[in-house]
């Protein structure tokens, strides 16, 4: 995609592409607006995009053979780091807010977890759906650009985790 931290704009030039095996590769879409997380879900039959440069989550019928059917639109959600559960669902960070939302397999909105003070960068979910794991920043002060900070190194890590019970 765009290379934000050094100042580049988001442009529609990210690349999703497969690769079978060492030297050997496809590209699958091309043209895309700052991809920025990926989910194959259940049973490899639908693949998840978020393209934050388009804030949505769009997704594509995963044939057997590897290719992908055309992108229909799942979820309205500037996307930051995104995981899929055992249970179908599709968790995406909002890179914005301290927040990250789980849709259901038909886009629907089916829990959000809020995060005590920072921002969701990228997440995972355990084996069995009881644990949600969030890696982000602390809250910036109010009026910091995100991109600026982070090429300053002026951003902290963090670590969460959320019981799902």
């Amino acid at each position: 995609g765009a290379r934000v931290l050094h100042g580049e704009p988001i442009a529609a030039t990210g690349r999703l592409i497969r690769v079978d095996r060492p030297g050997h590769h496809q590209v699958l879409l091309d043209h895309l607006s700052f991809p920025n997380g990926l989910v194959v879900g259940p049973n490899d039959e639908m693949l998840y995009l978020g393209l934050s440069g388009n804030r949505c989550v769009v997704q594509h019928r995963h044939w057997p053979d590897g290719s992908l059917g055309p992108a229909r639109p799942f979820a309205r959600q500037t996307p930051d780091g995104m995981a899929g559960d055992v249970n179908g669902g599709i968790w995406v960070c909002h890179p914005g807010r301290g927040l990250v939302v789980r849709y259901d397999q038909a886009g629907r909105v089916t829990t959000h977890v809020v995060l005590p003070g920072g921002r969701a960068i990228a997440c995972a979910v355990d084996p069995d759906a009881t644990t949600l794991y969030v890696v982000g920043i602390e809250e910036l002060a109010p009026g910091v650009n995100l991109f600026d900070a982070m090429a300053a190194g002026q951003t902290v890590g963090v670590l969460w985790q959320a019981d799902l019970d």
